[in-house]
């Protein structure tokens, strides 16, 4: 969990935390932030053993290489039109 907050350090989500626990208490919004990651969690890797059974790594790496290749293109297009 430690490392989880170190890398989410300064994200928008904590500055919204901060404004949630003063309207709501800290304690709910500590519950909430865990039962809400727990179950993200538990989500991907009930999905990621799932995909699992019907994938080889192999195809996985390509599938993601693929898909890190277009989410770059894309943003590179929106780099050079102008769009945000």
């Amino acid at each position: 969990m430690f490392l989880i907050m170190c890398t989410e350090w300064g994200d928008v989500s904590q500055v919204v935390a901060i404004g949630l626990a003063a309207k709501y208490g800290m304690m709910s919004i500590i519950i909430g932030g865990g039962l809400g990651h727990a179950a993200c969690v538990t989500l991907g890797i009930l999905l990621g053993a799932l995909i699992n059974k019907f994938c080889t790594e192999k195809i996985m790496n390509i599938m993601s290489g693929c898909l890190f290749t277009i989410f770059g293109l894309r943003e590179l297009f929106n780099l050079f039109s102008g769009t945000a």
